[in-house]
């Protein structure tokens, strides 16, 4: 199967499914690459002795964050009657809207265990 494209040249299935694969490749790659940088700081947060059972308890939070994310944007997205989707722009700004609070929970979070360290010296 050939694809028209611009000027008469012809491209593949067979190119558009590589190039799908490398993108995709790409995303898992950045998607799995930045949790590295953040799970070696939370690892550091229990002792050893809790550290199993807290990155376990902090899985199963994550899991479930994602699983109500999911049921929140499939209950927000909708299709009318002429097959269009809808939804999506609230689904966006909820996002930009969770993001930013997480944001400012994270510095003000932070700021509490270095007030107390510098207190105590």
């Amino acid at each position: 199967m050939k694809l028209l494209l611009k000027e008469n040249k012809y491209i593949t299935l067979l190119a558009i499914i590589q190039f799908s694969h490398i993108l995709e490749i790409c995303f898992m790659t950045t998607a799995s690459g930045r949790m590295i940088p953040f799970l070696t700081l939370v690892s550091k947060v229990p002792t050893a002795s809790e550290r199993g059972s807290f990155m376990g308890a902090l899985y199963s939070i994550r899991s479930c964050g994602s699983a109500l994310s999911t049921l929140i944007a499939g209950l927000l997205i909708s299709e009318n009657s002429s097959g269009k989707l809808m939804g999506f722009d609230i689904t966006g700004y909820l996002s930009v809207f969770i993001i930013l609070v997480t944001i400012y929970l994270t510095f003000h979070i932070n700021k509490g265990p270095q007030e107390r360290s510098l207190s105590s010296v």
